[in-house]
């Protein structure tokens, strides 16, 4: 039961990691666009 638990709860850290790692990209590409956007003009 306990090992059950634990897992459940890597898992659930785990996906929490990849959500964060995406969400940060997403704003690193955002800025970057910001960036783009402010040399052109």
């Amino acid at each position: 039961m306990a090992a059950n638990a634990l897992l459940l709860y890597m898992r659930k850290i785990s996906s929490l990691l990849i959500e964060t790692r995406n969400s940060l990209r997403q704003r690193n590409n955002d800025y970057a666009g910001i960036v783009q956007y402010i040399k052109e003009f």
